[in-house]
């Protein structure tokens, strides 16, 4: 939403962007993450260790916790992949839409120095979001 904003709208970006817009866009999306949190650590909970008790990761992630488990995981497995699945999917899906609203808003700029800095102002953020959402659908 803010690329969208802030290459159809350059100048009306902090008045559509405003601390309150910014801070619902938070609270939206916060309780979703505690969401998943819960779900995970209750599905944690429900597990055996006997395996050893150190963690051969930097980041203590619920991967690494499986692993070393000794009891079933499958349904562990199946909450990682369903919540990682839709939370890759809703938030691509979210980006791709933002940016073909982007495309065509661009391509009817008339001028060639207009559309290239339109492009110029989404290529990076568009890089780094290909970058971050590319490994996390290969891992």
């Amino acid at each position: 939403m803010t690329a969208y904003v802030a290459t159809c709208s350059p100048l009306l970006y902090n008045v559509i962007m405003s601390p309150r817009v910014c801070s619902l866009l938070v609270a939206a999306v916060f309780p979703l993450g505690f969401t998943d949190a819960v779900i995970h650590g209750g599905s944690m909970l429900r597990l055996t260790f006997c395996e050893s008790d150190i963690i051969k990761h930097y980041f203590c992630d619920i991967v690494p916790l499986i692993k070393l488990s000794c009891s079933r995981t499958y349904i562990d497995e199946l909450l990682i992949f369903v919540i990682g699945g839709f939370n890759i999917v809703a938030t691509s899906l979210t980006i791709i839409i933002s940016y073909a609203f982007i495309l065509s808003i661009t391509l009817h700029i008339h001028s060639k120095e207009g559309r290239s800095k339109a492009f110029s102002t989404c290529s990076s953020h568009l890089t780094a979001v290909l970058i971050f959402h590319g490994s996390l659908m290969s891992m």
